[in-house]
């Protein structure tokens, strides 16, 4: 069975929808406010588990039920959770997300237990990373135990997935441990300096990363679909059209559609980074995050292998 490891970032969201995002120093009345189980990681973990690949998660929750019920929420998903710790004296990390009728939104995000998720949890947990097909992670722990994940998975020769949200100012100094690099438009800007607008454009800006080790860079665009781009090599991979609801979890449904079907490939004993694989894996991923956003809250949205035609 296929295997992941998931460099996990574990939120409960606060989740307000309205009928537009407002401008900055507005106040508009909202139509709704939920609460849901979110994070970068959590949400990959869960899809990870929902399309049918075996997951180990390493977190941090506050201590107290809130991060209890959390870790029991995950692990009744069919996750290992035997390295989700608890962190002393800290919250369980929250997300604050606006979700207008367009299904656009935004999010701010405070860490608290996430920050506490530490480089020795993860040597902790090195005994997960000889059985990973993928390690996946987000930039919502400390880039150091990140690093120290990749660093491992390395030398166990599993494929690293790397979603550089939310950007950070120090994150290109983990792009010499990345195999695959998935960033949106904001975000691949944000990296390279250059707005993904035209081919010439995707290709310039990806030169640096190739020369710093990546293996192919996956460029979500929306509604434009994706830029899959490696060293010799551009496809774009339209997107599925449909009626978004709420979009808070296509990112992270892609990761995980993509990396399920990377994983599935190393454990079958193929090429898990050719581009076959990749382009394989970017269609599947484009159908599950086509699905996930015709549904509200973050993991509530999150598709089973079943459920993809």
């Amino acid at each position: 069975m296929p295997r992941a490891v998931v460099v996990a970032s574990i939120n409960v969201d606060i989740t307000v929808t309205v009928a537009r995002i407002p401008a900055v120093g507005e106040t508009i009345l909202g139509t709704s406010v939920q609460e849901s189980r979110g994070g970068k990681g959590a949400n990959q973990a869960v899809a990870l588990a929902r399309l049918g690949t075996s997951v180990a998660v390493i977190g941090s929750v506050g201590e107290g039920a809130a991060g209890d019920d959390y870790r029991n929420d995950l692990a009744s998903e069919g996750i290992d959770v035997s390295h989700v710790s608890s962190a002393h004296g800290v919250a369980t990390g929250t997300a604050l997300i606006t979700v207008a009728d367009d299904g656009d939104n935004n999010i701010v995000v405070v860490p608290a237990a996430n920050a506490e998720l530490s480089v020795a949890r993860i040597e902790a947990a090195t005994h997960l990373f000889p059985s990973a097909d993928v390690v996946v992670a987000q930039f919502e722990v400390p880039l150091e135990s990140t690093a120290a994940a990749f660093r491992r998975a390395r030398e166990e020769g599993a494929v690293t997935v790397l979603n550089p949200a939310p950007a950070h100012e120090d994150g290109a100094s983990l792009l010499d441990l990345t195999d695959v690099l998935v960033p949106n438009e904001l975000e691949f800007e944000q990296l390279t300096g250059v707005a993904p607008t035209d081919d010439d454009a995707l290709r310039e800006a990806c030169a640096p990363l190739f020369s710093r080790g990546v293996a192919w860079v996956v460029v979500t665009l929306g509604g434009d679909g994706v830029a899959l781009v490696g060293p010799d090599t551009l496809r774009r991979i339209p997107a599925k059209r449909v009626v978004a609801v709420d979009t808070t979890a296509a990112g992270d449904s892609f990761i995980a559609g993509l990396s399920s079907v990377i994983a599935a490939e190393k454990d079958a004993g193929g090429d898990a980074l050719s581009e076959t694989t990749l382009r394989r894996a970017c269609e599947y991923a484009t159908t599950v995050a086509s699905i996930t956003v015709q549904g509200a809250g973050a993991q509530p949205s999150l598709p089973f292998a079943k459920d993809i035609a």
